[in-house]
């Protein structure tokens, strides 16, 4: 465990990005979020933007978005 913290230690000093492709899984979207709520970087997705979003939105990753009239 020691290893892990030492890395989240310096990924949190010095954020990164990184690259998760098969942005449309779920399990891929959770440790995106997790990475990101962990101030370790910013996440980049792979895919189809409208279904990463939907997607993301189903399992309460983001917030639904209110159309404007």
């Amino acid at each position: 465990m020691r290893f892990i913290s030492t890395v989240i230690e310096k990924l949190q000093r010095h954020p990164k990005r990184i690259v998760f492709p098969e942005g449309t899984e779920p399990r891929v979207l959770q440790a995106a979020r997790q990475f990101y709520s962990l101030r370790l970087g910013v996440p980049i997705l792979l895919g189809d933007q409208t279904r990463i979003a939907e997607i993301a939105r189903r399992a309460q990753y983001l917030p639904r978005r209110h159309p404007h009239h």
